[in-house]
């Protein structure tokens, strides 16, 4: 259980968090991982503290973790080449100013969390647990980036304590063989299933928000527009489809630094009339309720949280096929290459709508271990152990 400050000042045995590069920006899958752990029912008690290198977009989430009793520290740094060099220092700073049973480092490349990592060693941290949640490198100067990921992972595990990832392809990514045969804990990105839940009045309220008729077909994409989700082979996609059905429309939830690149290419296609640009929204699993198939045609992911929640949502997902199979959970999910011709991503997801037949996956993603409500091994609960480990040492 996760409690308000003034209900925890007299508790002995809270164990009190550091997560490490965390926060609400694009409401991505990582936040949504903790934010869906401090939700979580269990009989541990655990102070949520987050240092991030950006500070949050919404006020309203830096109260929803003060008001349980956690910190936000944010050490901007507007040069991303100097972030990697301060948060360092940064972090050695507050782990002698504050004192936390648990850091908890989560990145996408070795070189972050060897920076992190090291500096928690040297403040004499006990616990360091580093997390891998992706399986390839983002944005600009990737050559540099994988470079330096690659020279950085076969330290980590000299520093880091316990090791986890999203998927085994994400450990794989991150963490030597010896890690993955003998260390790696694969944590499930549960989720409020409930939340999700397929709904078909809310499905009727939403499909009329967004004016998409009876008779129209509404395909779903949530995630950054960044070079990861491969926006431009999704719109290439979605114009063979709407050339084979007009009744074909798009929403794209999210925002990002190549949106007005999509935006333009949107435009020269003459698709402006058929694609929702439907920005950051709070509102996701009601906008899933309104779509008919969750298209997810990345370049590379760790196991994504919005296949996680399309399949509570009983959404029908066409995914890439560099993205690990542990996403599909219960046949929910079929895969294609990145090497196929848009017309064959678009003849596919023509035969998945086929006669598909939605219904409420509640119990097929609790069977699974990722419903938030029912999941035995939480990340709470996991704290808990490393922390009953810690202390009989």
């Amino acid at each position: 259980m996760v409690r308000k400050m003034n209900e925890t000042k007299n508790l002995k045995n809270i164990i009190n968090v550091l997560e490490v590069n965390i926060n609400d920006i694009g409401k991505g899958g990582a936040w949504s991982f903790i934010k869906n752990a401090m939700q979580s029912k269990s009989d541990v008690d655990v102070g949520f503290n987050f240092l991030t290198l950006e500070p949050f977009e919404e006020d309203e989430n830096v109260r929803f973790v003060e008001d349980r009793g956690g910190k936000v520290y944010v050490r901007y740094t507007a040069n991303r080449y100097m972030r990697q060099i301060k948060i360092f220092f940064d972090l050695k700073k507050v782990l002698k100013n504050e004192k936390f049973d648990i850091v908890h480092i989560h990145s996408d490349v070795a070189f972050k969390i060897f920076i992190e990592a090291l500096a928690c060693r040297i403040a004499g941290q006990k616990i360091i647990v580093l997390h891998s949640h992706c399986t390839g490198v983002d944005g600009d100067h990737r050559a540099i980036k994988s470079l330096a990921h690659h020279i950085c992972k076969p330290f980590l595990g000299l520093l880091g304590t316990d090791f986890f990832a999203c998927s085994q392809k994400a450990g794989d990514w991150m963490y030597t063989k010896k890690i993955n045969q003998k260390k790696l804990h694969v944590i499930n990105n549960a989720i409020d299933c409930e939340a999700f839940a397929y709904n078909e009045p809310i499905r009727q309220q939403y499909r009329q928000l967004f004016g998409i008729l009876d008779d129209e077909i509404l395909i779903g994409h949530v995630g950054r527009f960044m070079y990861q989700k491969n926006h431009e082979f999704l719109i290439d996609i979605f114009e063979t489809l709407h050339q084979m059905n007009k009744k074909a429309k798009l929403i794209l939830i999210g925002e990002g630094d190549t949106e007005s690149k999509i935006r333009e290419k949107v435009r020269t296609l003459g698709l402006s009339d058929s694609v929702i640009f439907a920005g950051v929204r709070n509102d996701v699993n009601c906008c899933m309720q309104a779509m008919d198939l969750f298209l997810l045609p990345s370049l590379f992911e760790g196991l994504p949280v919005v296949g996680i929640e399309a399949q509570a949502a009983g959404l029908p997902c066409l995914m890439s096929d560099t993205i690990t199979k542990e996403t599909n959970l219960f046949g929910l999910v079929e895969f294609a290459s990145l090497r196929n011709s848009p017309e064959m991503w678009a003849d596919k997801i023509m035969s998945m709508l086929v006669n598909f037949s939605r219904k409420d996956t509640t119990d097929e993603m609790t069977l699974n271990g990722y419903n938030t409500k029912e999941q035995e091994s939480s990340l709470v609960n996991i704290y808990s152990i490393l922390q009953s480990r810690n202390d009989m040492e």
